[in-house]
């Protein structure tokens, strides 16, 4: 739904860039892309920087869990020095010397044989939660994308309601300057120019809450993507198409059910918890090793009786260990990842309903927007026609001046009813698409996009 135009985006990039080089006029606008915004926002994310120290952290854990079932190597060396030492004898033709130095050095080699599933499964548990990781990205980062339109569309409300209030403070000047002279001339009565001069300053306080509401929308946009936007800079008119295609709820909640990485996030979850349930059950069966050792040392205490010299010995076996009695814990640890799992389905029953509720309000939100373009074009286009006719008419003598100015303060809120009503159906076009998880990067850009050209870091 929001795949942007290939060919209108290179342009728009193109047309940024060239101007930002200098080929425009230090006061001449540039227009900056949604786009860009995006760019810049996923790129000064705080959370997303966090999320993929996150990714490196579950992949460091999935090399360590590979790591456990490949054979260990270890050396060891040694050195010591005894003082006292005395010969000692065990029986007449069994004597025991008074070694007091005493060196040796070894290598030893150790690989699991057998561990009833607990190395697997903790890979399996790794590599789940890698994907968790990778999939909480994904979720960091269509929430950065969603706000970054949203704060670039509420910037281009205001601004484009600024520019309307500033033409209609400008309109309300001239007929206010027109209105003294008739004034003065005795044409008018002092009622309607007082009148006049109201109207002119309530536009005009109208056109200061936008210019503040412009600036607020300007520091949401840095405190997004970092950006501070020159003064110079412009955001795109919202252009709409109200007749888009709308799915049924039912399909919308099915592309979600693909989409939405925060399920995917959960079952990769689950799935890490049933492979530690797995882990946790293998302590209850024998766990199986096989041992090999070379060692050279001076004595070498597998002599007896042992020589003041440098003697080296090797072997080889097989090591067992099973946990037959531990009060319990092994059994309480397999209770508990059972009723994790348990509660993260739980969490995912909810999650479902929660998307379902996000659809179904995106989708009447999207419905609503579209109705109230609709009737705000058409309201403003019979708020300029009243204006014309209402001031010909007075022009003529055959209508109140307050009529015409009515017609004045009509048509300016209608003009400012068709900005926000065109921003906001982008605006739920894009809240419909995040909650049906299409709001991504890939779905979202065709090509990168950069502000770094158009903008003042």
């Amino acid at each position: 739904m929001l795949r942007m135009q290939g060919v209108a985006f290179c342009a728009c990039i193109m047309l940024t860039h060239a101007r930002a080089v200098g080929q425009t006029s230090a006061n001449q606008p540039v227009m900056i892309a949604p786009e860009q915004i995006v760019a810049e926002t996923l790129r000064h994310s705080y959370a997303i920087k966090a999320i993929e120290e996150d990714v490196a952290a579950a992949e460091a854990r999935l090399k360590q869990a590979r790591a456990q079932s490949l054979p260990r190597l270890n050396a060891d060396a040694r050195a010591s020095q005894y003082a006292g030492l005395k010969d000692s004898s065990i029986g007449p033709a069994f004597t025991i010397p008074a070694i007091e130095g005493r060196y040796g050095a070894g290598i030893s080699i150790n690989q699991p044989l057998y561990t009833g599933g607990k190395l697997a499964n903790q890979k399996a548990a790794a590599d789940a939660q890698k994907q968790s990781a990778q999939k909480n990205q994904g979720i960091a980062e269509s929430g950065q994308i969603l706000q970054a339109l949203l704060a670039y569309w509420t910037w281009s409300k205001a601004y484009y309601s600024g520019a309307s209030l500033e033409a209609a403070v400008a309109r309300m000047e001239t007929h206010a300057r027109d209105m003294a002279n008739m004034y003065a001339s005795g044409l008018v009565t002092e009622n309607d120019k007082l009148a006049t001069d109201v109207l002119l300053e309530q536009t005009r306080l109208q056109r200061e809450n936008a210019e503040h509401r412009l600036q607020l929308s300007l520091a949401r946009i840095q405190l997004l993507s970092g950006v501070d936007l020159e003064e110079r800079s412009m955001p795109q008119q919202p252009v709409v198409n109200t007749n888009i295609m709308q799915l049924d709820q039912a399909a919308l909640f099915a592309v979600a059910l693909t989409n939405r990485l925060e399920l995917s996030a959960a079952h990769e979850e689950i799935r890490a918890l049933l492979a530690l349930k797995k882990i946790h059950r293998a302590d209850f069966l024998p766990q199986f090793s096989l041992t090999a050792r070379y060692e050279n040392a001076r004595p070498n205490i597998m002599n007896i009786p042992p020589r003041d010299q440098w003697d080296d010995d090797a072997f080889a076996g097989v090591a067992v260990s099973w946990n037959l009695f531990d009060w319990g814990l092994t059994r309480a640890k397999v209770d508990e990842a059972n009723t994790r799992s348990s509660k993260a389905k739980l969490m995912i029953e909810q999650l479902q309903e929660q998307i379902l509720f996000e659809i179904r309000e995106a989708r009447l939100s999207l419905k609503t927007a579209g109705h109230r373009l609709e009737v705000a074009c058409r309201a403003e286009h019979s708020a300029r026609r009243n204006l014309e006719t209402a001031a010909s008419l007075w022009r003529n003598g055959m209508n109140r001046h307050l009529e015409a100015l009515d017609a004045h303060a009509k048509l300016i809120q209608a003009e400012y009813e068709t900005i926000s009503a065109r921003a906001d159906f982008l605006l739920a076009q894009v809240s419909l698409s995040h909650a049906i998880g299409t709001l991504n990067r890939d779905h979202y850009f065709n090509e990168p996009a950069s502000a770094s050209a158009s903008t003042n870091p």
